[in-house]
């Protein structure tokens, strides 16, 4: 039996309320290191960031290679962030290559905590729409567009997350009717935000 004088009972209860800070102070500093991971968000994409990526056909059968540049923009906005991203498609084949260019532009507002909605627009190709979502560190934006019976719907899905502070890996997938029919991997670099011949395209608007 330990009195309450005896030194047994003081190095027990010293050990324990030693534990007890401990305890504390290791929760405190994950839940701080949480915060600030999540205060600095999707900022930590804000930049120029240009690379090139390797496609893989999901279930085609067709074996050519396709080579992807990718050059995107992402900025600051008010109440949110807009995207610029220009694809530059190199189609490796037996004879010649084609290059043909997209550029698409959205702008993300805020839709509720680790949420940001783009607007909706139509076309001939149906009904598109997107929105944005930070998950575990990822900045993840889906694009699904509803083509109807004509043209189906497509769910286009783009991955990103930061490999060090100058280098993103970007996944992107593509459905079709839920049946995947497109992959991208690919990794990028940071570079200064500047306008040039190759994304003037993505210019502020």
């Amino acid at each position: 039996m330990m009195f309450w004088g005896s030194s047994s009972f003081w190095n027990l209860s010293l050990a324990a309320l030693f534990a007890v800070v401990v305890a504390v102070v290791s929760v405190g500093l994950v839940s701080e290191t949480r915060a600030d991971a999540g205060d600095e968000g999707v900022a930590v994409f804000f930049g120029r960031w240009v690379g090139t990526g390797i496609v893989d056909g999901g279930d085609r059968t067709d074996p050519s290679v396709s080579i992807r540049d990718l050059d995107a923009i992402v900025r600051a906005m008010e109440d949110g962030f807009a995207i610029c991203w220009i694809t530059v498609k190199r189609e490796r084949r037996a004879e010649g290559r084609d290059v043909t260019q997209s550029v698409r532009r959205l702008r993300f507002r805020s839709a509720g905590i680790d949420l940001w909605r783009a607007a909706t627009f139509k076309d001939d190709e149906g009904v598109h729409s997107a929105w944005a979502e930070w998950r575990d560190m990822r900045l993840v934006i889906f694009t699904p567009t509803e083509g109807g019976d004509e043209n189906g719907n497509e769910l286009q899905v783009y991955d990103r997350r930061i490999l060090e502070d100058d280098t993103m890996q970007l996944d992107f997938t593509r459905m079709n009717d839920e049946r995947l029919t497109r992959g991208v991997h690919a990794q990028l670099n940071r570079l200064p935000v500047d306008v040039d011949a190759r994304n003037r395209a993505c210019r502020p608007e």
